[in-house]
């Protein structure tokens, strides 16, 4: 037997008080005086025996009575069977380890393993414990899988090992990023089925990070927590939050601008960049940035180094002066330079020089090859092509290039069909006009018009066209860009291959149109260009853990590439990107040329200052503490309290008391009554 209340067992010792009660023989208080006893001298009783107990029964129901009302107020219950038996249920441990960049601070990482192997320590033979590393992706070590299929004398061990493989790398924190993709992770372990673990329980994520603010928590506001998930945090400080970054920002091609965030803990405000071996002090108080103009960039790569801090993971921003890239834009016309009459005078201006591109604009005579080496990134056909020419097109615009053919004639129109290798061409005759035509139906979805989506720029009731041609019988799998305001066709595409074919059914210059002149037309002209495949910027500036586009650099098939890392290690990767784990300048060698990538720190490592533990609820984290877990004792009382509202013992033994009262009042008066006739 149990008892849910045990405290009140004792209570049986009230069962003394009848005991005493009949042991105690009081003497009569009344006093009666005699007359003829005054002159006597008053003598004691003399006791000639102890005082006995003369109703055995009686004493019996009073000290039964009394124990009864103990045992009921102690509510006791009986355990049926050892199923019911709360045994202790092994927890689900993931340790989360932190191998960011913002470890690297002193003593940092030495306190994070510290505190991993004590938590490895301290599991009970019960648990399941799974090890991951964590950065702005988690990494898996030892799942809960692998742990339970580990012999027990292997696992600690495994664990330690693993631990001690680890180390800071240089990637950014993406908290939340690691706890959603931990959570469906570990979620789906199930426990092994045994004696000791009858019920699945939580999964305890023990989170051992420096928690600083440029941890990305909030995309965790709103996120609907699993039940099962309880995450500890193990908050590590830095012996000294001294710490400032600096990170290079958007340049042109000549100067550069730099960043430099102080930490809110910071006891210095003053520091110093060093550039080219020229040093320039700085002062950003504590908590807050300065961008700052550090000169031009002399050299094609090169860095900038900031002192006065106590920490240095951050203190160095690399850059690589920016290029222009080269694009190249052929014009297939026999037309003089120069000469207003003339298209050629009007796209060779359209198209403009960035610092993120430069433009080379040329002109082919019709049938002139174009070789593979000087392939265009767009090619414009004004005048009709030989046989020899179009075959040579529809071999690149198959691979990707994108052909304009502007049809001022109706063999242009035909041979844009042909360039796009369409069999069935549709026939093309002039169109007869009264007045001019409008565009109408524009397709605002294609890179030609994107740019003149918004309802404030979709007027092109400016463009008067005189003249055009007119398609009789279907274009086949053309896709119509723009109608004349009769519902006429006036701009095709014709995909091919990798490639497509953009028919003008309406010359741009000239009888035709004033389409040159246009105030849409050199925004159409390179936007259209900024869209194509291969004419975007390559990105030379990356964090780590970026990816260096590769591809891009290769659109040759059978050219090998060499990746040159900052540590001056060579790697020949097979695949078309490579990802980047260290900061510095990379160097990809493809052929004979060469590409520079400068690969810095992300700037939010640099956002050192911890956060609370109010901060972390804030954002939704279901925080693990005393309030939140039931313990072992906790589980054996709700089990206890259960038999106990099930059985209702007490209730019976209340009953009998009861029943027990009656009968030793019942057998009071008799006994009682009986004295009282023996008196008389």
């Amino acid at each position: 037997m149990s008892f849910l209340t045990p405290l009140y067992i004792a209570g049986l010792a009230l069962v003394a008080l009848p005991v005493l009660l009949h042991l105690i023989r009081q003497t009569p208080r009344g006093r009666v005086l005699f007359s003829s006893l005054m002159f006597l001298q008053p003598s004691p009783p003399k006791v000639t025996k102890r005082s006995r107990i003369e109703h055995w029964l009686l004493l019996l129901l009073r000290a039964a009575a009394v124990a009864l009302l103990a045992m009921a107020f102690s509510r006791p219950f009986f355990r049926q069977n050892d199923e019911q038996t709360v045994q202790a249920p092994g927890r689900r441990i993931a340790v989360l380890v932190d191998v960011s960049a913002s470890l690297r601070r002193t003593g940092l990482w030495a306190l994070a393993q510290e505190r991993a192997a004590a938590i490895i320590k301290q599991a009970k033979p019960a648990d399941v414990i799974a090890l991951a590393a964590f950065d702005t992706e988690l990494r898996p070590l030892v799942t809960f899988e692998e742990w339970e299929q580990l012999t027990p004398d292997a696992r600690t061990v495994t664990l330690q090992e693993r631990l001690k493989s680890l180390t800071p790398g240089w990637r950014g924190t993406d908290l939340a990023r690691v706890m959603d993709a931990a959570a469906g992770l570990f979620l789906k372990h199930r426990p092994t089925t045994d004696a000791s673990r009858k019920v699945e329980s939580p999964v305890d994520f023990v989170v051992i990070s420096d928690f600083q603010q440029g941890s990305r928590l909030s995309a965790l506001q709103g996120f609907a927590w699993p039940e099962q998930v309880r995450v500890q945090p193990e908050f590590l400080k830095a012996s000294n939050e001294n710490n400032a970054g600096v990170h290079p920002i958007t340049s042109d091609s000549n100067q550069l601008r730099v960043r430099i965030e102080n930490s809110a803990d910071a006891v210095t405000e003053k520091l110093k960049l060093t550039v080219d071996r020229a040093e320039q002090d700085v002062a950003v108080p504590p908590g807050q940035n300065r961008i700052l103009r550090v000169g031009e960039m002399n050299s094609a790569t090169g860095s900038v180094t900031l002192t006065g801090d106590s920490e240095s993971f951050d203190n160095i921003a690399w850059f690589v002066r920016p290029t222009a890239q080269q694009l190249r834009i052929i014009h297939f016309a026999d037309e003089p330079a120069d000469e207003p009459q003339h298209l050629r005078f009007y796209l060779q201006r359209a198209f403009l020089s960035t610092a993120d591109r430069e433009v080379d604009f040329s002109v082919t005579a019709p049938g002139q090859p174009v070789l593979a080496a000087d392939r265009p990134a767009l090619a414009i056909v004004s005048a009709a092509q030989p046989e020899n020419a179009i075959k040579h097109l529809q071999e690149q615009v198959a691979e990707g290039l994108t052909v304009i053919c502007i049809g001022s004639q109706p063999e242009l129109c035909r041979q844009a069909f042909s360039l796009a290798q369409q069999a069935n061409a549709p026939q093309f005759e002039e169109a007869q006009l009264k007045g001019y035509a409008l565009l109408t139906s524009v397709e605002f979805g294609h890179p030609l018009f994107s740019a003149f989506s918004d309802a404030k720029l979709a007027d092109f009731t400016k463009l008067q066209i005189w003249k055009h041609r007119k398609v009789t019988g279907p274009a086949g799998d053309a896709r119509v860009l723009a109608r004349f305001d009769g519902e006429e066709p006036a701009l095709l595409e014709l995909k091919s291959g990798q490639g497509s074919v953009i028919l003008s059914l309406f010359g741009w210059h000239g009888e035709d149109s004033r389409f040159v002149l246009w105030s849409k037309f050199v925004p159409m002209l390179n936007h259209l260009l900024a869209s194509l495949k291969g004419s975007e910027p390559i990105a030379t500036r990356l964090v780590v853990g970026d990816a260096l586009p590769l591809g891009k650099l290769n659109s040759t098939a059978g050219v090998s590439q060499t990746v040159v890392t900052p540590s001056e290690t060579e790697q020949s990767p097979t695949e078309a990107t490579f990802i980047t784990t260290e900061p510095g300048i990379y160097v990809v060698k493809t052929g004979s040329s060469s590409q520079n990538f400068a690969v810095n720190l992300d700037p939010q490592e640099s956002r050192t200052t911890p956060l609370g533990i109010d901060e972390l609820r804030a954002v939704g984290l279901p925080i693990r503490d005393a309030e939140t877990v039931e313990s072992l004792a906790e589980q054996r009382l709700l089990q206890a309290r259960e038999l106990e509202s099930r059985q209702r013992i007490w209730q019976w033994l209340l009953v009998a008391g009861f029943c027990l009262l009656l009968l030793e009042t019942w057998l009071a008066g008799r006994l009682g009554a009986k004295a009282a006739q023996q008196m008389t």
